[in-house]
């Protein structure tokens, strides 16, 4: 028997990508690529799409901006039923608020109609 028609089995689909942030996506770094297509309007169109035309459960994303995710793929996500997490590196904890907004990190996203996001507080041990 499938695990498709196992009603015990929970089947999900990911989606991971590494966007290559603004800030690294220059063309002394990728010389051999159009500077058109390394430009971030056009990128986070053609990422947004992938994303979009896949449907998946789960979306993981690397090399996010803070700015990026706040002001754009939040907004993007968020109409296609997505709530989302960012967790930027951990050289954010010493920077100033300027700075700060220059970091990228990881940001996750999830299909809000099948999962709950539970805060816990974080133990010290």
């Amino acid at each position: 028997a499938s695990m498709r028609h196992d009603p015990d089995v929970e089947i999900f689909k990911v989606l991971c990508f590494n966007i290559l942030c603004e800030k690294a996506a220059t063309e002394r770094m990728y010389g051999y690529t159009a500077s058109w297509a390394l430009a971030w309007k056009f990128r986070r169109d053609v990422i947004i799409n992938e994303i979009k035309s896949h449907g998946a459960d789960v979306v993981c994303l690397q090399e996010v901006d803070s700015s990026q995710y706040e002001e754009f793929f939040m907004e993007q996500l968020s109409d296609e039923g997505y709530d989302g997490v960012y967790w930027p590196k951990s050289r954010y904890k010493t920077m100033n608020e300027v700075d700060r907004r220059m970091v990228d990190g990881c940001a996750i996203f999830y299909k809000r109609s099948r999962y709950v996001r539970i805060h816990r507080p974080i133990s010290h041990v």
